[in-house]
């Protein structure tokens, strides 16, 4: 298997499982009959304002999702690299934001992690 078909095979298992992280969201919204809290937007939500507001202000990343964020890592430097591959632009450039924004978030777990160890600072993958 060479480079360029292993890169392949990883650009679809990873987006695969980074839009799967938003089925516990989903049973979650199913079962609250409720949509507070859930990231409709998981890609918007490192904007400034979020970060700014929600997270630098109170502390708390309860609002990201971890799993999400290591999927999308995943998922976007897998495609980058294969667009750098193939030479294309027009899949390395529309994939470099989920790397910065997920290299943010990843920042903001570390930087804010949680004070009191017995509870996780961020959301649990429960299926």
């Amino acid at each position: 298997m060479d480079l360029l078909q292993f890169l392949s095979w990883a650009c679809i298992v990873f987006t695969v499982g980074m839009f799967s992280t938003g089925l516990t969201d989903l049973k979650k919204m199913r079962e609250s009959k409720n949509a507070d809290n859930i990231q409709f937007l998981p890609f918007l939500t490192t904007c400034l304002n979020l970060v700014r507001v929600k997270i630098v202000r109170s502390g708390d990343v309860q609002c990201l999702s971890f799993p999400l964020t290591v999927a999308t890592f995943f998922t976007s430097t897998s495609w980058v690299l294969y667009g750098l591959q193939l030479n294309d632009s027009y899949i390395v450039v529309p994939n470099m934001p989920g790397i910065f924004t997920s290299l943010i978030r990843f920042y903001l777990f570390w930087r804010f992690a949680a004070v009191n160890q017995s509870s996780p600072s961020f959301k649990s993958m429960q299926i």
